[in-house]
């Protein structure tokens, strides 16, 4: 079918960039063919969809945040989901990466090389720094004030 020749074509640019990528020497270069990958998963429908999906099921814990000051102390609850949060979607990142032949040693490691070069201004470098900073408290904790807000306008 259509669909499936679709899904094959995909695949298989998939790894010809992979190869590519992997084949590329030039040390220059600000692409990084993990980091690119990392960020078309993570900007994908489906990953979008399964952190909204997190989002409402937690619904009840978060509902009362959103006219919360930023400086107010959190509940210890928003710690213990925040550590789920964290467990869920680095897991996902870390299965995406086994997939695709690649470690999180590795991602990081391309990652840490990204943001060290003062030099590099690219949408990957913003990418990674918003992941990062999704792994702050802080931010996630707004991420679900958001989302709660967004909850409440549907």
């Amino acid at each position: 079918s259509k669909e499936e020749s679709k899904e094959e074509s995909k695949e298989e640019s998939k790894e010809d960039y992979k190869e590519e990528s992997k084949n590329d020497s030039d040390e220059d270069d600000p692409k990084s063919p993990i980091i690119a990958l990392v960020q078309e998963f993570c900007l994908s429908t489906h990953f979008e969809q399964e952190f909204e999906e997190f989002a409402e099921s937690h619904y009840e814990d978060f509902k009362d945040t959103t006219e919360m000051k930023d400086n107010t102390e959190h509940r210890l609850e928003y710690f213990d989901i925040y550590n789920t949060y964290l467990q869920k979607f680095e897991g996902k990142i870390e299965n995406f990466l086994e997939k695709h032949g690649y470690s999180s040693k590795q991602f990081y490691g391309e990652a840490k090389k990204l943001l060290e070069n003062d030099e590099i201004w690219t949408g990957e470098k913003f990418f990674v720094e918003c992941l990062l900073a999704t792994s702050e408290h802080d931010y996630f904790f707004k991420l679900m004030k958001n989302e709660m807000k967004r909850i409440d306008q549907e």
